[in-house]
């Protein structure tokens, strides 16, 4: 059976068949027809305006298709960018904190120096990389605004845009980290800006657009929003003390934006267990953003053990809110402890079970970014709420954080310098459309 008829449109077939934009490109087809305002028209059209037989372009067409059939089309790599890739930054920043505080725990001053050392060049990396993210965002934004409407009122990819919040302020917690507190706070200025920006155009289209059936629709990517707001709260917590003025209110707004994070993780989190229960998941349904199930409220964690850390050194307005933070932090860890077997139980389900074959996907750096936040937030966890024997954990939690980062990023430069299929043209194809794209 053919997969393209004559009945099919130029435009109709692009979009189900993407590929045949090269094929279309390839003897200049794709320029005539936008010369002619054929876009629109049946394949049929094209044997009344030019020399060539629609039949035979019917045919070489699904010829093309059969012989490429695991091939991809050419992107253009800004337009393809996606915001999801700013989840490389937070995993690259959390890790890189979280080796640097564990390096605290252990007495061998060699294997010290080395998580210090591996801390330090995962700095310079995100110091390197995200300039570039940046660049590729703004551009996509400036060259290609209906791809970018068309994500923002996605309802399955319009709360991803909270990456670029979370990337921008878990870099500059880390900046703050490694002494360079004045560029810090400007990361934070940058940050919020991020924040209300991304927040009002997310959630408004959102409220006015409406979205598709809960399963169709939800995932775990939407506890981003949870995760970019708690970032906005950590960096916050983080650069407060060193405001010898407004520090008081600068931990004031980071406690504020805690809270908010923390009603948005309630609200979605909930429905997230509505949706994994009361629907049937498919393997290919399990994305890995589900891992931010417990991403986010791992950050959650570490902002308010961060709120409590620092707060203890304002002696006045929030000495009180200290016991209620200090449980309410608490209740958040106990959560995210409960998910890490239910995430590896569905994991296994996936890719074991059920033979699932990974293929590499940015999103996959949403699943070192909750091992090494976890990580982070369990070892600030223990000093916020004198539970020292927590610091086990960490202790020897990060090997399973660093391992997944560098496994990760080797799978990234492999996707990124992997070379492209040559895509195959039948021999009809050469002799019937060079000749025309000789002709026009």
């Amino acid at each position: 059976m053919s997969k393209v008829t004559p009945e099919m449109t130029f435009k109709e077939v692009t979009e189900k068949y993407p590929i045949t934009r090269d094929f279309f490109a390839h003897y200049g087809v794709l320029k005539y027809v936008k010369k002619k305002r054929l876009l629109n028209e049946p394949l049929s059209s094209f044997a009344k305006t030019s020399s060539a037989d629609s039949g035979n372009l019917i045919e070489e067409l699904n010829k093309f298709l059969e012989i490429n059939v695991n091939s991809k089309p050419r992107e253009n790599p800004i337009k393809a960018f996606q915001a999801v890739w700013f989840a490389m930054v937070m995993s690259t920043g959390i890790v890189s904190m979280a080796s640097l505080r564990v390096a605290n725990l252990y007495h061998m001053k060699v294997f010290s120096d080395t998580l210090i050392g591996f801390a330090q060049a995962l700095f310079w990396i995100n110091v390197a990389t995200y300039p570039v993210m940046i660049i590729m965002q703004l551009s996509r934004c400036a060259a290609f605004p209906k791809a970018v409407i068309a994500d923002l009122s996605n309802p399955k990819t319009c709360l991803v845009f909270f990456t670029i919040v979370a990337g921008t302020n878990v870099l500059g917690s880390q900046i703050a980290i490694f002494g360079y507190l004045e560029v810090a706070k400007i990361f934070w200025y940058w940050g919020l800006f991020l924040w209300v920006l991304i927040t009002i155009s997310t959630f408004s289209f959102l409220f006015i657009k409406g979205i598709s059936p809960i399963e169709e629709s939800i995932n775990g990517g939407w506890l981003l929003a949870t995760v970019g707001t708690q970032s906005v709260a950590v960096l916050g917590s983080i650069i407060a003390p060193d405001y010898p003025k407004y520090g008081y209110f600068i931990f004031f707004l980071a406690y504020i934006w805690w809270l908010v994070g923390c009603f948005l993780y309630i609200v979605i989190m909930t429905l997230i267990m509505y949706r994994l229960i009361f629907f049937k998941l498919g393997p290919k349904e399990l994305v890995p953003p589900y891992w931010i199930n417990m991403g986010a409220v791992a950050i959650t964690t570490l902002a308010g053990a961060l709120l409590v850390l620092n707060g203890m050194k304002l002696q006045r307005g929030f000495v009180e809110l200290l016991s209620f933070t200090r449980g309410f932090t608490f209740f958040f860890w106990a959560f995210g402890t409960w998910w890490i077997p239910l995430l590896v139980v569905l994991g296994f389900w996936k890719y074991v079970f059920h033979k699932t074959k990974p293929a590499f996907n940015p999103a996959y750096w949403g699943m070192v970014f909750p091992l090494g936040m976890y990580t982070a937030c369990t070892y600030q966890l223990a000093y916020a709420m004198d539970l020292y024997f927590l610091l086990n954990i960490p202790k020897y939690f990060w090997f399973f954080a660093i391992t997944a980062w560098v496994l990760t990023f080797i799978w990234t430069w492999a996707f990124i310098v992997k070379p492209r299929k040559k895509l195959l043209y039948p021999v009809a194809s050469n002799k019937a459309f060079l000749a025309f794209k000789r002709g026009h």
